[in-house]
């Protein structure tokens, strides 16, 4: 029990980040564009439509190709910095609906300090339930390794991703969205966290979220790690406090010693809408070659994974409450 709830306790950190994290810059009225470069054989193409849209480009290294940000309406922001080599950016920001009575913000801020980053956002306040929610699509992604790799899709209703590099090599995809089932207009937010430390060189990590208040958090220090996290949401009103969140899910895996590679962590996780409480999943892996799956689905369901070594595995699936229509294991295509 006393390393369950010690693996619970490495997830709430991902609540405390999103708590203090920058508020974004507020647009002037109407179209401001900044765009600084000192370097050799640079690119930026900006394009703004729309009411507030403020884009600020800053690209001081050497042949950084592409550092496209295009934005559509409805309080765009985005900042894009690259300082290094070979560089690549490509923001897309949209929001269907420009009326005065409607809260739309998309904020998108990515660094790459390093070399032969790439970085993708799309962002887009999709409609619901034939009418825009006043929300906020938030996308953060800094990269200060070499040959990183980051996508970050949302669709809408104040979904927030947050991608940190600091190694080589790593790829971080995130995919957030909401299904049209959940008739609560006050029920949104999907939140992902996304971390590889310095000392992780290949590592891969995946994150989808559908639904409404689901947390995830990803933290992986060894190399050629995989970590893949699912969680599908049916909760019809926003929670009271922590223990109300219907999914959360936090994988961290580590090296130990000369054991530092090829962890593998995967978690699945529904929310059936009606349970008393949500699913927790805490996976913690330190060494080498361990392989970790928790499939959780329904409600009250609590799981916590520690393997420390080489070469273990542990699969765990509990099923309390109902079972989603359709099969979860990837619901998107990870490219």
């Amino acid at each position: 029990m006393k390393k369950t709830v010690f693996l619970l306790a490495l997830i709430l950190p991902v609540c405390t980040v999103i708590a203090q994290l920058p508020e974004p810059a507020t647009p002037l009225p109407g179209n401001v564009s900044l765009v600084n470069q000192d370097g050799m054989f640079n690119h930026v193409a900006v394009t703004q439509y729309g009411e507030y849209n403020l884009s600020t480009v800053n690209t001081l290294g050497f042949f950084n190709r592409k550092s496209s940000v295009d934005q559509e309406g409805g309080m765009n922001n985005s900042q894009v910095f690259q300082l290094g080599l070979g560089n690549d950016v490509d923001v897309t920001q949209m929001n269907a609906d420009e009326e005065d009575d409607v809260e739309n913000l998309n904020f998108s801020w990515i660094s790459q300090l390093g070399g032969g980053n790439e970085a993708t956002v799309v962002q887009e306040h999709a409609k619901y339930n034939d009418r825009d929610i006043p929300g906020t699509l938030d996308a953060f992604v800094l990269q200060t390794g070499d040959r990183n790799e980051a996508t970050q899709h949302q669709t809408g209703m104040r979904d927030l991703a947050i991608v940190y590099q600091d190694g080589r090599s790593g790829i971080a995809v995130q995919k957030q969205g909401n299904v049209e089932r959940i008739m609560d207009g006050n029920a949104y937010s999907s939140l992902a966290v996304i971390v590889q430390e310095s000392s992780s060189k290949g590592s891969e990590a995946y994150q989808a979220q559908v639904g409404t208040w689901n947390v995830a958090g990803i933290l992986q220090g060894a190399d050629d790690g995989i970590a893949k996290q699912v969680q599908l949401s049916d909760k019809p009103t926003n929670p009271d406090n922590l223990l109300d969140l219907p999914n959360v899910a936090g994988i961290v895996q580590e090296g130990l010693g000369f054991l530092d590679e090829d962890n593998e962590a995967y978690q699945v996780q529904y929310y059936d809408g009606e349970s008393t409480y949500g699913n927790w999943a805490g996976a913690l892996q330190i060494g080498g070659d361990n392989i970790s799956t928790q499939l959780q689905y329904g409600g009250n369901n609590l799981s916590g994974v520690l393997q420390i070594g080489l070469g273990n595995e542990a699969y765990v699936r509990q099923s309390n409450g109902a079972v989603p229509s359709t099969a979860m294991t990837m619901p998107y295509d990870w490219d």
